[in-house]
């Protein structure tokens, strides 16, 4: 339980694709059945589910970050992709109440057409490289920054 604690709210350290895949498929596991009970329930409140959803979220970006390191890139590098997904997001959540398909099948509006142009939004090029950036490419292999102890640190004027 420890070890699971850690895992999913230390930044320190590096993990690599499996651990984060199936890191990330946990989470969204958990949170599909919070959701889930949510909207089955009227017992569940508004403001326990969000306070249940905070730390998932902070879980998702420590497990992110994590990844950084394993790439020998700086957690930081997260906030870039954040704040170029940011416009999309806003257009998406913005445009999902008056295009959400449910609304569209009941006036009986739902073409191809319509989705197909909604989908660019979605599947973004910022995306694309945030999923290949954290499933597909390889970690550094061996010590990186990352994973260093202290006496592996060297000094920059000791270098001169």
């Amino acid at each position: 339980m420890t070890q699971l604690l850690i895992f999913l709210f230390s930044p320190k350290g590096r993990i690599g694709r499996l651990e984060f895949f199936l890191g990330m498929l946990f989470l969204m596991a958990v949170l599909s059945i919070i959701t889930l009970l949510y909207e089955r329930s009227s017992w569940l409140p508004f403001k326990f589910y969000m306070v249940i959803l905070l730390p998932i979220g902070v879980s998702i970006v420590i497990l992110q970050i994590k990844r950084f390191h394993d790439r020998n890139r700086s957690g930081w590098r997260l906030l870039v992709f954040l704040l170029l997904y940011l416009p999309q997001v806003l257009l998406i959540v913005t445009a999902v109440p008056k295009m959400s398909m449910v609304y569209l099948m009941h006036m009986g509006d739902v073409s191809p057409d319509v989705i197909i142009r909604f989908l660019p939004w979605i599947v973004s090029t910022t995306l694309a490289q945030h999923i290949v950036e954290m499933l597909f490419m390889r970690g550094t292999i061996g010590l990186n920054f990352y994973n260093r102890t202290d006496s592996d640190v060297v000094h920059p004027n000791a270098l001169q």
